[in-house]
């Protein structure tokens, strides 16, 4: 119907995912940056973006603004790449984080599945 406002309610599933994808995430980077050395570390925090994907796409179905959604992953995903690059001593925007990956597949389930526009597959074939 339009005009019609989701009701957002609580779900306890969903926040015991985010936590542990946030906390499979901060080991990954005590891994990355403390510990290079030790393996272990990384391939707990590698749980985290499957966990995050997911989330992501459950964000999707439930929000009310597709379009903010959206903006606020890549206002983040700009605020987080000082950081990145800093702790991993990188060059400002020689690789991207998490967060742009994660923009950039909103943006194709988005217009491939809600909207039915299959000419975003286009980049995927070249």
């Amino acid at each position: 119907m339009q005009g019609e406002r989701k009701e957002i309610q609580y779900d306890r599933g969903r926040e015991m995912l985010k936590w542990i994808a946030l906390i499979t995430m901060t080991i990954d980077h005590i891994g990355a940056v403390s510990y290079p050395e030790n393996s272990v570390l990384r391939m707990i925090g590698r749980l985290s973006f499957p966990l995050f994907s997911y989330l992501l796409v459950l964000g999707l179905e439930s929000t009310r603004n597709v379009k903010r959604y959206f903006a606020r992953l890549l206002i983040f995903a700009f605020a987080s790449q000082v950081p990145f690059y800093l702790a991993f001593g990188r060059e400002p925007f020689e690789s991207l984080n998490v967060f742009f990956t994660l923009s950039s597949g909103l943006f194709f389930i988005y217009f491939f599945k809600m909207r039915n526009i299959p000419f975003v597959l286009l980049p995927l074939l070249s």
